[in-house]
């Protein structure tokens, strides 16, 4: 719960690609804040893939390197309102609109709707609970609804927009249910983005509210709990609500098994308790005479018979036998009252003991034990209190041990002996909120739209002095892999194990035990626009990337200026303080024309190829727009100049036709004119030549002189290319590749190392046999070593070296490998 920045602290940074080699490694210097910044170069030669990067012994993470292509507009998806109520007509609107802010009419739309059961609470109601809340595995709860509900096709108009109309709603199982409406499209120049909405579709016109009373009630009193109905927007309405108490108790008996082994089973069984008839806005009177575990069921219907059904489920606390679900395990359920505690509140916990009396010995642990008591409990349905510390962020754990001396009558244990000595063990995650470690942070420009080559000033204020790292980046590229501002208090706090293990013996003294099923869930676990002559030719995707400390007051400014993209950029700001304490906030700024052109060029093209590609052009008034186009590395095959007619925020592709004579890197330019308006950009695109390698090996012998023939392929281009020879008096002179591959790998799991060793050792017999150079032998020292270490003192082999078990298959494998080498 308490972190400690690691000021000054020297740390070494290592870069990796997706093979684990090292592209970059540089030692940096923590600040006061406990960050660091670094620029590493990714090789144009790299692979594609999932880099790595490690802070030594500190952390680590990941980032993707990809062949892209930014999208150029955006697609949103609207629906008339948030929420509706089974029965209502489900409709939408995609508006595609270019990220500059023109629109796209006629573009092609492929739509679809699909849902999922979610719960739902009406606002401005707490200390209500509203729909099914009973998490029993044996309530025969309908399955929560997860598929596809609609689909279609169209056009987006003139005016940017397509309207969807997709069927009735419904409601699945009584629950409130979530249906996305996403939409696909499609523009000029073939690029296909995709936007989504989501609504919520309520079973009824109102949800039944039965108040949030304390998860735990002592039994024998009289349960008034509030009944109220409640419109989805929170609105209290007038209803008349039935609500009905179900006793659950468990029968469990012993059964001989066919080993000889009694085996305890547990079937469940509902009684009716209570039950009331109210209005609204008046509270139910249940009398809840034993202890033990309740169900509650409230149900009402709207003017349309529709259901409106709540569910709840409570602990009968206090002295006398509750009858819980019994097994033949050592542990024991542990029920927390909330879900959720915040630092200062303290946790109610009921212990499900299968002894009317016995002593506990209560432990609150993480990475070792806080505090720990002994207590001793009377009852079946016991509850211990747990006061929430700030140390206790973000996840704590909470154990109890039960034990009970011998007894003569009513022994719990399974066998000829169930009196004996016996003990119960069980944990419960408590979740901690993160309020208290969270900074309040802002960023904000003057205004929303720019044109390209301006400066756009930037304010962030952050609730106390810290260090805020500022990036702005192309939104279009963010949206590519659904990027999503980051929580630094989340990285900070994340959930942790429980890092204490029970050493008792007395469950395993003695008596055979009986183990259960595999996979079978046991209880207890808890564990700008320049001057009309320039050309576009600046597009960045990355426009700031830069470290800031606030003044006393949280205060920090920074500028950015705009490249020539056309776009949207989105500003991303992440404080953290010397301290604890983190937050982070964005803002979004869109940079547009008047009148601009956008290209739509193939990623590449090859020798002699002849294509059609041209530019889009946008304009927010109706104009006839002149448009030009200028090449180095390309042939133009057709008019240079075209003349179109482009409507008021309506997209124009114009097309002309081009030829690639020549390999290497082709230059376009293409500008357009309308009156005193002009735009112009520039983009490059590689010309490529169509070859291919092509391998031939032949085998024969000879005492003197032997002649091969070679029969060139056809098509062989004088420009590029070449001839390459290889003699070798094996079929082994192309192993030296394969066996580079044995040394350059970087191997991990013993499986891997072995697979590396075995033919590594016999290749060496064969380098040395032909007379080759052999590979040094540290690989195979180094390699033996590291198989040597996954050596557990049993004598066999783990797989990695974080695991704590050997295996059998590997470690047969590593010690036929060490054998040879």
């Amino acid at each position: 719960g308490v972190l400690h920045t690691p000021a000054g602290a020297q740390v070494q940074v290592k870069v990796r690609d997706p093979e684990g080699k090292e592209i970059a490694s540089q030692q940096v210097t923590l600040t006061r804040y406990g960050t660091f910044t670094l620029d590493a170069t990714v090789p144009k030669s790299a692979r594609l893939g999932q880099f790595g990067i490690e802070a030594v012994k500190f952390a680590g993470g990941s980032f993707l390197v990809a062949e892209y292509r930014a999208p150029q507009f955006r697609v949103d998806v609207q629906v008339p309102k948030a929420e509706l109520t089974a029965g209502d007509e489900l409709t939408g609107t995609v508006i595609a609109r270019y990220l500059f802010g023109g629109a796209m009419d006629g573009a092609q739309v492929q739509w679809s709707a699909g849902r999922t059961t979610e719960d739902f609470a009406p606002p401005r109601n707490a200390g209500f609970r509203f729909g099914r809340n009973t998490w029993n595995w044996d309530d025969n709860q309908p399955a929560h609804d997860n598929g596809a509900f609609a689909s279609g096709q169209g056009a987006i108009g003139r005016d940017g927009t397509l309207a969807v109309k997709a069927g009735k709603l419904e409601a699945p199982g009584d629950r409130a249910a979530r249906y996305t409406l996403e939409a696909e499209v499609a523009d000029v120049s073939r690029q296909r983005v995709a936007g989504r909405a989501s609504l919520l579709v309520h079973p009824a016109a109102f949800y039944v509210g039965l108040g949030a009373t304390s998860l735990f009630v002592k039994a024998g009193d009289t349960l008034a709990i509030p009944v109220i109905a409640a419109a989805p927007n929170g609105d209290r309405v007038d209803a008349r609500v039935h609500v009905t108490a179900f006793l659950r108790s468990w029968h469990s008996v012993r059964k001989r098994g066919v080993s000889g082994i009694f085996e305890t089973l547990s079937e469940p069984v509902e009684e009716k308790a209570a039950e009331c008839e109210v209005q609204s806005d008046q509270d139910c009177k249940l009398p809840l005479a034993k202890p033990g575990f309740y169900n509650l069921r409230a149900e009402g219907r709207d003017s349309a018979g529709r259901l409106a059904l709540t569910t709840a489920s409570l602990y009968a606390i206090g002295g006398g036998f509750a009858a819980w679900q019994q097994n033949d395990s050592n542990k024991v359920e542990i029920v927390a009252d909330k879900t959720s505690y915040e630092v200062g509140e303290t946790a109610h916990l009921l212990i499900k003991s299968p002894y009317p009396s016995c002593r506990g010995l209560i432990s609150v642990e993480r990475e070792g034990i806080a505090d720990a008591r002994v207590v001793e409990l009377s009852g079946t349905a016991s509850t211990i209190d747990v006061p929430i510390r700030e140390e206790h962020v973000p996840n704590v754990f909470v154990g109890a041990i039960l034990v009970r001396e011998r007894v003569k009558d009513g022994g719990a244990e399974a066998g000829d002996d169930p009196g004996r000595p016996s003990m119960r063990f069980g944990y419960v995650g408590l979740k901690v909120g993160t309020g208290s470690k969270r900074l309040k942070v802002s960023v904000a420009t003057p205004k929303a739209e720019y044109r390209p080559r301006e400066k756009v000033p930037v304010d962030i204020a952050v609730s106390q002095p810290a260090e805020v790292q500022l990036d702005a980046v192309d939104d279009a590229v963010l949206r590519l892999t659904g990027y999503q501002l980051p929580d630094p208090v989340s990285a900070f706090f994340p959930d942790h194990a429980l890092a204490v293990t029970i050493g008792e013996p007395l469950p395993r003294l003695v008596r055979r035990q009986k183990f259960g099923e595999k996979g079978e869930v046991q209880p207890g676990g808890g564990g700008g626009m320049g001057p009309s002559g320039d050309i576009r030719s600046n597009f960045v995707t990355t426009v700031l990337w830069k470290t800031l400390e606030t003044d006393a007051s949280g205060k920090a400014h920074a500028e950015i200026e705009l490249p020539d993209n056309l776009t949207t950029f989105r500003i991303l700001a992440v404080a953290t303080t010397g301290g604890e304490k983190a937050g982070a906030a964005q803002t979004e700024v869109r940079v547009s024309l008047p009148l601009l052109v956008r290209p739509a060029l193939p990623r590449f093209a090859r020798v002699g190829d002849e294509f059609e590609a041209g530019v889009a052009v946008h304009s927010v008034k109706t104009f006839d727009v002149k448009v030009s186009v200028d090449v180095d590395g390309l042939q133009l095959t057709g008019d240079k100049q075209r003349t179109g007619h482009v409507e008021a925020g309506v997209a124009k592709e114009v097309r002309f036709k081009f030829k690639a004579a020549t390999a290497g890197k082709a230059t376009v330019r293409f500008r357009a004119t309308a009156g005193d308006l002009t735009d112009a950009v520039q983009e490059t695109i590689p010309i490529q030549l169509p070859v291919e390698m092509e391998a031939v090996a032949v085998a024969g012998d000879t005492t003197a002189t032997k002649t091969e023939g070679l029969v060139p392929p056809q098509g062989v281009r004088k420009d590029a290319g070449g001839l390459e020879l290889s003699l070798a008096s094996t079929a082994l002179g192309g192993l030296r590749e394969a066996m580079d591959q044995l040394v350059e790998y970087p191997y991990g799991c013993v499986e891997q190392l072995s697979s590396r060793l075995v033919p590594f050792v016999a290749t060496r017999e064969v380098e040395r046999v032909f007379g080759q150079p052999p590979h040094p032998d540290q690989v195979v020292t180094d390699t033996v070593a590291k198989i040597e270490a996954l050596q557990a003192p049993s004598g066999g082999f783990l797989y990695w070296p974080s695991a704590t078990c050997p295996y059998a298959w590997p470690s047969i494998y590593a010690t036929l490998a060490l054998a040879r080498a």
